[in-house]
């Protein structure tokens, strides 16, 4: 079993830090895009708006197609690139949940949080996906020396969706279409594309064991 990346000969700490660099500034232009008018007319605004699951999403992917572009071109494996953007977009999520903050449904629990004047408390959603993630890269780094290159896209994919897509209904936006709202078909998708990946994986391993014999 290999070793998850290494990181001085592929250079996938570069392309770590480029690439949270290019998510942090499509982020926080995003708004552009789907906020222009309250902009134009208010353009302090940018300074101070947390961005939605859309924008998120937009970040999400230009950033992906970064990685993707320098990686063709520095000629890095996929399945060492699949891993890295992984880890870069669980610690790019993490991080905006310690930044923003994000409350759901109303709730007795004692660490819930109010608003400034309210009467209710509520959960603090993005502290649940910061723990949530953390425990998550915890129990990657423990393991991840034991798998082979894709399978921490894999992992981080399929339990971090699923595990985002779990919390996400403690928020109280009501379902958009199909008994799901925008945010979690991102998590679904996520945890979708990380189980193909892995069937994928693994039929390549299969066909290269039997070539072998």
């Amino acid at each position: 079993m290999e070793q998850w990346i290494d990181l001085g000969e592929s250079n996938l700490s570069d392309l770590a830090l480029q690439a949270i660099f290019v998510y942090f500034i499509v982020f926080k232009l995003s708004p552009l895009f789907f906020s222009f008018h309250s902009i134009r007319s208010n353009p302090q605004s940018m300074l101070f708006l947390t961005g939605t699951s859309k924008e998120v999403l937009v970040a999400a992917l230009v950033t992906a197609l970064y990685l993707w572009i320098l990686a063709r071109r520095k000629q890095i494996p996929l399945m060492p690139l699949l891993d890295a953007i992984a880890l870069v977009a669980v610690f790019s999520f993490a991080g905006y949940q310690l930044i923003f903050r994000d409350l759901g449904k109303v709730t007795t629990m004692p660490w819930g949080l109010t608003v400034e004047g309210g009467r209710y408390e509520y959960h603090p959603l993005n502290y649940y996906r910061f723990l949530f993630l953390a425990l998550l890269v915890l129990f990657w780094r423990q393991k991840n020396k034991k798998w082979i290159k894709g399978e921490s896209f894999q992992f981080l994919l399929v339990f971090g969706g699923l595990g985002l897509l779990f919390i996400s209904y403690l928020d109280y936006e009501p379902p958009s279409s199909n008994g799901l709202t925008f945010e979690q078909w991102i998590y679904a998708l996520a945890a979708t594309l990380g189980w193909i990946q892995g069937l994928m994986t693994k039929r390549v391993l299969h066909r290269l064991k039997e070539l072998s014999k």
